[in-house]
């Protein structure tokens, strides 16, 4: 009898015993979970300096909106029109104000091409073409113009021109090289201030618009006042007649610096900048330059003893 309950009780524990010793067990991973991603490779760098390669950007930019209207406006390939360059370049005269660009271009291919739209990449540049959208025949040809407004530039000027058709897009190139204005010599120093002497707004006039007005040309705030200031009140030649700006003798607040550069001063050689007396600044230009020169030079109130006492 006993032999018969303790078989039971023996298979029992035989089935109880693995359902634990599975519990037990540590948990198996799935061969089939995917890996951890691996950590990114890092940036290629420079074998000399070790630092990291950077991706290559252009130094012209290229205007980002593409026309959508034709099926090739994402394309920046086109082959149907030949530029007669796609570079033009130029060296102008150190007082120019505008550079002009004339391109020729030819359908080379056996259908009609259709220019929807030319774009630079300034405002200061402006394509001159016909009426848009223009359409060249196959085997035709015609001519555009570039238009780039230099006043107040130096150096090396780029732009680029996208031209959009609906065969695909061109980018084409202007450059304009602008000169420094010679070395004055100090007989020409003398000479030009004699003539400011008879008209302080001789200034703006003839060869000496090059230096006093020309560079003012779409300047504000600092880079006008070197612009338009520096060049005769802060250079190592500097007229015995022209104030030293850092010493005050009188309250200099933004009223006082507006009315100096708009209107001048007589018998002095300072002139008006403002264009109602025949100077290159706007009202706009003015208003920036005596914000500037409020904060940029010390005021008569600033230095001990020099502000006026308040009545108790």
């Amino acid at each position: 009898m006993f032999s018969k309950l303790l078989v039971p009780v023996i298979l029992a524990g035989a089935l109880i015993v693995p359902e634990v010793r599975a519990a037990d067990a540590p948990p198996t991973i799935d061969p089939t979970l995917a890996a951890p991603p691996s950590p990114p490779a890092p940036p290629p760098t420079d074998v000399k300096t070790g630092a990291a390669t950077q991706p290559f950007k252009p130094a012209v930019r290229i205007p980002p909106h593409l026309p959508t209207k034709y099926p090739f406006a994402a394309l920046n390939v086109l082959t149907n029109l030949v530029f007669d360059s796609e570079v033009k370049e130029q060296t102008v005269a150190p007082d120019a104000v505008e550079a002009n660009f004339k391109f020729a271009v030819t359908n080379v291919s056996k259908e009609k091409v259709v220019i929807s739209s030319v774009r630079t990449s300034c405002g200061c540049t402006v394509a001159q073409l016909p009426t848009l959208p223009w359409t060249l025949e196959p085997g035709t040809n015609g001519t555009f113009g570039i238009h780039m407004d230099i006043r107040g530039k130096r150096g090396s000027i780029t732009k680029s021109v996208f031209v959009a058709t609906d065969q695909g897009n061109k980018t084409i190139y202007v450059r304009t090289i602008i000169p420094d204005p010679p070395t004055m010599t100090d007989d020409q120093r003398k000479r030009n201030a004699m003539i400011a002497k008879a008209d302080r707004q001789a200034v703006f006039k003839n060869d000496c618009a090059t230096c006093h007005a020309t560079p003012t040309f779409g300047k504000t705030g600092s880079a006008l006042f070197e612009a338009a200031c520096e060049i005769c009140h802060g250079g190592s030649h500097r007229n015995e007649m022209v104030p030293d700006l850092n010493i005050a003798k009188q309250i200099r607040d933004y009223d006082y610096w507006r009315n100096w550069i708009a209107n001048g001063k007589e018998g002095t050689l300072m002139p008006g900048f403002s264009r109602e007396h025949g100077g290159p600044l706007t009202d706009a230009q003015i208003m920036s330059l005596a914000h500037y020169l409020t904060g940029r030079f010390p005021n008569l109130q600033a230095f001990p003893g020099a502000a006026p006492k308040s009545n108790p």
